[in-house]
């Protein structure tokens, strides 16, 4: 009969010879996890308490919105709100910044993207031609830093803007939208101009950086298809490139 060992938490462990490389490895990550996790939700709460006190003695380097140039690029979805005044809730995680790396904790996927988008809009004008739809939207569009994914509470919504999101608000922008719609192909395209009225800075490594100026433009374009079963929920990606300042 093999030897049993008693660890000092009281828990019958194996006996050293047989503990692998890999559950080393295993342990190690999780351990190396728990405390990335623990630092975030720490910078998280200090970047909360205002610009000044995230800012520190740290110099800042600015993402500017520079003209012409791929600034972001952007994954998400779309789901319209039938009311009085029909709202489109936008939202999902940006696979690129220019500047910024890494984008993503792990392997490149939503559960891992490190930045996040949420936008609210609201319907001004509809037109029709053809078969195509053309909408006119105006809204607010906000971009989070999530330093830890893993540690993002699974009750965390970016489809519901009353739902609470354990991340950090880097930059706030108007949005004025044009969609339009393809009703045959079930396909569209969308063009956001957004304004950007507010920027907080956040660490990244030992880098803080700040997306973009107050005050700065830049230009979305995005493509995507309409859910076949509930055509009020669609798809997209595109990119968005600087186009001036205020």
């Amino acid at each position: 009969m093999k030897p049993k060992f008693t660890s000092k938490l009281g828990v019958l462990a194996q006996p050293a010879r047989t503990t692998s490389s890999r559950g080393r490895s295993l342990v190690a990550g999780i351990i190396g996890l728990l405390a990335v996790c623990v630092s975030s939700h720490w910078n998280i709460a200090s970047a909360q308490g205002g610009p000044d006190e995230a800012a520190g003695n740290l110099d800042i380097t600015t993402i500017n919105m520079q003209s012409g140039q791929v600034m972001l690029e952007f994954v998400g979805q779309m789901i319209d709100l039938p009311t009085d005044l029909p709202r489109s809730n936008q939202f999902g995680y940006l696979s690129f910044i220019k500047g910024v790396d890494p984008i993503f904790f792990f392997q490149p996927n939503e559960a891992t993207a490190l930045f996040r988008f949420s936008a609210q809009a609201t319907t001004t004008q509809e037109l029709t031609n053809g078969p195509l739809r053309i909408i006119n939207r105006k809204g607010m569009m906000s971009i989070f830093f999530n330093p830890c994914p893993p540690c993002l509470s699974p009750s965390a919504d970016f489809a519901n803007p009353a739902s609470p999101i354990p991340a950090i608000l880097i930059q706030m922008s108007t949005l004025r939208q044009q969609m339009i719609v393809d009703t045959v192909e079930q396909s569209f395209t969308v063009t956001n101009v957004s304004t950007i009225t507010d920027t907080r800075p956040f660490m990244l490594g030992s880098t803080q950086f700040e997306l973009g100026q107050v005050g700065q433009i830049f230009r979305a374009s995005l493509s995507g298809r309409l859910d076949p079963v509930s055509l009020t929920k669609s798809y997209f990606a595109g990119y968005a490139v600087g186009v001036a300042t205020q």
